[in-house]
């Protein structure tokens, strides 16, 4: 049979330890997730703007383009692809924060629920 490290059993102390620092932890990650909110909207924001910009320039020089042709031109342009890069990895960011949040909620949860299981054994 394998070792398996001893695994000891938690005091209350110590689970409430761990629950203020998670408690902690999820404050501080709300705020970076709200930073990081404003970020991605902004990015949006710089890429729409650009976007639509570069769809009335198409529009105007290139009047024999049908609409998709004027959009697919809009969305190669120099100064539009960079914007929606930015954009999109803003938002895989933003993504990524809110997985944190869930996963310290969830780390939470199972803290309190061992902190109520060793006040009924107490």
């Amino acid at each position: 049979m394998a070792d398996r490290p001893y695994y000891r059993p938690l005091s209350p102390v110590e689970v409430e330890e761990r629950i203020v620092a998670l408690s902690d932890a999820l404050a501080d990650g709300t705020a970076a997730y709200a930073e990081r909110r404003r970020a991605a909207a902004e990015a949006e924001a710089d890429y729409k703007a650009a976007y639509h910009r570069a769809v009335l320039r198409a529009a105007a020089e290139a009047r024999g383009r049908n609409a998709e042709e004027r959009k697919a031109w809009a969305s190669t342009r120099e100064d539009v692809e960079p914007k929606y890069r930015a954009h999109l990895i803003a938002d895989a960011v933003l993504d990524a924060a809110k997985d944190s949040q869930q996963t310290l909620r969830t780390r939470l949860d199972a803290e309190r629920t061992l902190a109520a299981n060793l006040r009924s054994q107490t």
